[in-house]
């Protein structure tokens, strides 16, 4: 009987013990899938113009499936792990501040539906372009404990060598080397010419886009280097970051060289304090910014040439618009200024067409 029961505690160890290894390996299973499931889309949302280049190639030009697909799959995907580990874990603060905004946007979408009579599908698009990423802000803290630091890390410094490499190509060859425009008109590569010298843009939508994505990544391999142990790494890091700086440069782009600056005043800000003093960024940011748009051109004004980078005549033709389109926002009543427009700097609606703001604070009061 004392055998029997030795074996039957043992049995259900056995069992218990085989219960948990297989839900271990479900678990394991699930957050690999998660992980690569999250850093494809993710690749493919930050290279903006991976996925319309790879439909232009299979698709004879066209590009058929649009970007809000890859949208709709991440939020499904992150919505699909929330249910699946029965968790998530929100700090705070952070879903006040969320709840915040989706209610001031679902009031001023009524009030724009009311006021200015948009159709919905405009409406949803124009939300899409300028809002998504802060709308699923706390989707991505299901992140935590499922996402290894060091394998998204990895993925960017990987993904950057062909992406710059390619980005260098374009600027030495004088050649775009890729589509710049899809059959169906839906995909175009904006601004990628500077007077016959072709801008470095790689598989972005623009070599704005592009420029963006070289500024993170280039602090990113500071970062590294600055904090690697090993000599060999601390050289490869900076070699990255020395390699990311010059394909800055390939962009021909000012508004990324001003970022570009930005990103690294920002670094070494919160390197030489500490993250505690992070709400001082935006002030810094809106110094530089007015010192560059109304500062830095008279200085230079010397070096002005309409062929070279020291051209002012877009900057006055975007004093102009900001003129024009801060009448429309600021300049007609109350409840414009405080709801906006609706608005957008988008050329697949007859409405907005014409609109170029080239300003973030201008557009996001134009549009709401």
């Amino acid at each position: 009987m004392v055998n029997r029961s030795r074996m039957g505690e043992g049995f259900v160890v056995a069992v218990s013990t085989t219960q948990v290894r297989a839900k271990g390996i479900s678990g394991s299973v699930l957050r690999s899938v998660f992980s690569v499931g999250f850093l494809t889309l993710w690749l493919l949302l930050a290279v903006d113009g991976l996925l319309p280049h790879l439909e232009m190639f299979l698709f004879r030009g066209t590009v058929p499936f649009p970007a809000v697909l890859l949208k709709s799959l991440l939020v499904t995907l992150l919505v699909g792990v929330i249910v699946l580990q029965g968790r998530w874990s929100v700090p705070r603060r952070i879903l006040y501040w969320w709840l915040l905004l989706l209610v001031y946007l679902v009031l001023d979408s009524l009030i724009l539906l009311y006021r200015f009579a948009y159709p919905v599908d405009y409406l949803l698009f124009s939300y899409n372009a300028y809002y998504f990423f802060l709308l699923v802000t706390p989707l991505l803290y299901v992140l935590r404990g499922t996402l290894q630091q060091k394998t998204f890390l990895m993925v960017i410094v990987s993904s950057f060598i062909p992406l710059a490499g390619l980005g260098l190509i374009q600027y030495f060859s004088n050649q775009p080397l890729v589509p710049v425009e899809s059959a169906d008109n839906y995909f175009r590569v904006m601004s990628w010419s500077f007077h016959g010298q072709t801008r470095a843009f790689s598989l972005f939508s623009s070599p704005l886009s592009f420029g963006l994505y070289l500024s993170l990544v280039a602090v990113l391999l500071l970062s590294l280097s600055l904090s690697a142990r090993r000599r060999l790494h601390r050289v490869l890091f900076f070699a990255g970051f020395f390699l990311a700086s010059v394909s800055v440069y390939t962009t021909l782009t000012r508004v990324v060289f001003g970022l570009f600056g930005l990103t690294l005043a920002s670094f070494f800000f919160l390197l030489w304090r500490n993250a505690r003093f992070s709400f001082f960024l935006p002030l810094l940011h809106l110094l530089i910014g007015l010192f560059l748009a109304y500062g830095l051109a008279p200085l230079l004004a010397s070096y002005r040439d309409v062929t070279n980078l020291f051209a002012d005549d877009s900057l006055v033709m975007r004093f102009l618009e900001w003129q024009v389109w801060g009448r429309e926002w600021l300049g007609a009543d109350a409840t414009t200024a405080l709801f906006g427009t609706g608005i957008i700097q988008n050329d697949r609606f007859p409405l907005t067409q014409s609109v170029c703001i080239d300003n973030l604070y201008l557009a996001v009061g134009l549009h709401i």
